[in-house]
């Protein structure tokens, strides 16, 4: 798809659902260090966010646009990626074990805070 490092796509004042999002993030990846830690999550973040705006430059529109018809600016697709990429290691299973009140409560800490940055389409897309 490109042609050598994807650049950070040049970002424009960080939207409100991300900066909610982010601030969740900062907190519960506090403890994890550099390899899931926020600045890893900012990384993945820009990564996705460079390969997205890849595949709209390349017109190779991903297929929820494409088949709904809906918001052909790209906004739904960018919320969820950036959003996906931002909470990817919240619930890692190295951190995170379903089968404890622990695990089940950082389960629902990240549902709640999604469910506040996202439509429910999104939600369950993410």
């Amino acid at each position: 798809l490109a042609d050598g490092p994807i650049p950070a796509p040049a970002r424009p004042a960080t939207p409100g659902y991300a900066r909610l999002v982010e601030r969740f993030v900062v907190g519960e990846l506090a403890t994890r260090g550099d390899s899931h830690g926020e600045g890893h999550a900012r990384i993945v973040r820009d990564t996705a966010l460079a390969i997205l705006a890849e595949l709209h430059a390349s017109s190779a529109v991903p297929q929820s646009e494409a088949e709904s018809g809906a918001e052909p600016d790209g906004e739904s697709d960018r919320r969820v990626v950036e959003l996906a990429a931002l909470l990817h290691d919240v619930c890692d299973h190295k951190y995170c074990d379903p089968q404890t009140d622990k695990g089940r409560d950082a389960i629902r800490r990240r549902d709640e805070c999604l469910r506040s940055a996202a439509s429910a389409e999104e939600f369950e897309l993410v």
